[in-house]
């Protein structure tokens, strides 16, 4: 039996991006957290399914191949795809990854 996963994983192993985004109380009313490139693919394989994934500075984005075919990308069913540079600001970097999440335009960072 699979266990419980975020559906909006960042895909990143930054230590101190991922102690402050998971302990920010709207990373989990957005059902998200940060995993590791490893663990994600571990994820895929076991069959989770995500509905967005954002990929922090290009890290983990062979991952993508693993989810469908690129040149045919179904969004009814696949993951909205965010990519996103960040900077070594744990804080605005959490609230540029949950703009980025819901979907709100004002910072997509190269999204």
């Amino acid at each position: 039996m699979m266990q419980p996963y975020p559906l909006n994983p960042v895909v990143t192993s930054d230590p101190s991006l991922t102690s402050k985004y998971n302990a920010h109380p709207a990373s989990d009313n957005l059902i998200s957290a940060c995993l590791s490139p490893d663990r994600v693919e571990q994820l895929l394989k076991e069959g989770a399914q995500f509905e967005t994934m954002v990929f922090i500075n290009g890290e983990g984005e062979a991952l993508i191949n693993q989810i469908g075919d690129v040149e045919h990308w179904d969004n009814e069913f696949m993951p909205r795809i965010e990519r996103l540079k960040i900077t070594t600001d744990p804080s605005a970097d959490t609230e540029t990854i949950h703009r980025a999440i819901t979907g709100d335009p004002s910072d997509k960072g190269m999204g």
